[in-house]
């Protein structure tokens, strides 16, 4: 019963666990897709200012120069960024998966020593029944005898 309850606290370590590197792995991966969506918003957003401006004066034409640039250095920093966020979700995404696989461990074991105990159960039920039998079967035959 000892081993049973040990096994049962383990059992919810490892749940609690899990748990944790399931709550790190989701933030981390809607980190990384927030990211993602805004690398696609600047680079859209770039695509769609170059194509709708006709610019003719100059000092227009700098300017959008400078947008332009400010915008794809802002690109470029996005970039880095969801480069960064997608590194950092594969020892999450590896810590997550062993935390699973300790669970799913520690939920067979349990299985396994439940059946042990069953196994063990119907072993030492059987023993009785033939105990039982053999003693009626001697108590039979010595009425016969007598």
């Amino acid at each position: 019963m000892r081993e049973k309850k040990n096994l049962e606290k383990l059992l919810n370590l490892t749940r609690h666990s899990e748990q944790v590197k399931t709550h790190e792995l989701s933030q981390r991966l809607a980190a990384q897709k927030n990211a993602t969506e805004r690398l696609h918003q600047l680079t859209d957003y770039l695509s769609e200012y170059q194509t709708g401006s006709n610019l003719s004066k100059m000092p227009e034409l700098q300017n959008q120069r400078s947008f332009t640039l400010q915008l794809t250095q802002a690109i470029d920093e996005q970039k880095q960024t969801t480069k960064q966020l997608e590194e950092q979700l594969k020892p999450s995404y590896k810590n997550w998966m062993m935390a699973k696989q300790r669970r799913e461990a520690v939920e067979e074991a349990i299985a396994d020593h439940a059946e042990e105990l069953l196994e063990n159960e119907d072993r030492q039920l059987q023993k009785d029944m033939e105990t039982y039998a053999a003693r009626n079967l001697k108590e039979t035959l010595q009425k016969e005898l007598e």
